[in-house]
């Protein structure tokens, strides 16, 4: 059955393998899982899986803005309350 998960396109991970992606331990998934900061699939109810596009959304979620960025708004907020 995994075999059958991991050949769509996604990549389909268990706990173990979430955690060594990331590159964090086994427990920090679960702890992502608990508070539901990404999405898991338990269809048979006991076994958790994790789409790579999952890990990718939480990995990429609070991303730093750069300084041309941070100009930018600055500089539309600035114009905006002018008018």
């Amino acid at each position: 059955m995994e075999e059958r998960l991991n050949s769509s396109r996604s990549k389909i991970f268990r706990v173990p393998e979430a955690a060594e992606y990331l590159g964090v331990s086994r427990s920090q998934i679960y702890k992502l899982t608990r508070e539901r900061l990404i999405n898991i699939s338990k269809p048979g109810g006991k076994i958790i899986y994790i789409s790579q596009e999952s890990l990718d959304a939480y990995a990429l979620s609070n991303g730093l803005k750069t300084v041309e960025q941070i100009g930018a708004e600055a500089s539309h907020y600035l114009s905006s309350r002018k008018s």
